[in-house]
């Protein structure tokens, strides 16, 4: 059987190969990088112009740089709050959403992120205001976060929300599946 790809559906492949889209099976599991998460946000809401992100920026001193290069390359403004204490969660979710009209909200896994009130709370407000809320782990995502992805040595792997993806009115394009093992839960 043969295939012919468009040269746009070539140029796609190509892109994810050096990104570090390949296919195999591994057990080691990491995070995507920045650019691989953006690049995946975009594949999914193709119109996405701005990401907000929560972290705790004294875990990720690299973070706004590699941020600025990859927002530059593929064209989305990216806005990070530094978020330390659980007390100024509420503060920086409403300040992303509603002061910056993020569409995306990010969040990383770091302790007072991951903290269940945390948790709890950036899921019932990404659903009230109808954000996408990228999850540090698989558990949020079954709560009610709309996606989380890793990658098992060589394979992006994606947990999505069916439920969060219908409220945003969100499709699996063909273009993910092509490059990465999507779970819908």
């Amino acid at each position: 059987m043969v295939i012919k790809l468009s040269f746009a559906c070539s140029f796609f492949i190509i892109s994810l190969y050096h990104m570090g889209f390949t296919v195999g099976d591994h057990s080691e599991r990491a995070p995507i990088s920045p650019l691989q998460q953006v690049f995946l946000l975009k594949q999914l809401k193709p119109q996405l112009t701005k990401i907000g992100i929560l972290c705790d920026l004294s875990q990720h001193p690299e973070l706004p740089d590699r941020l600025a290069r990859v927002g530059a390359q593929l064209d989305v403004k990216i806005v990070i709050k530094d978020t330390r204490q659980l007390k100024n969660v509420l503060k920086n979710f409403k300040f992303l959403v509603y002061r910056q009209a993020v569409e995306v909200v990010w969040i990383f896994p770091d302790k007072v992120l991951i903290h269940p009130s945390a948790s709890r709370y950036l899921i019932k407000e990404a659903v009230s205001a109808r954000v996408l809320l990228i999850a540090p782990d698989s558990d949020m995502v079954k709560k009610g976060a709309t996606l989380f992805a890793e990658k098992n040595a060589d394979r992006i792997k994606v947990h999505l929300n069916s439920k969060a993806m219908e409220l945003l009115g969100l499709d699996v394009t063909p273009q993910l599946l092509n490059s990465a093992v999507v779970l819908v839960k």
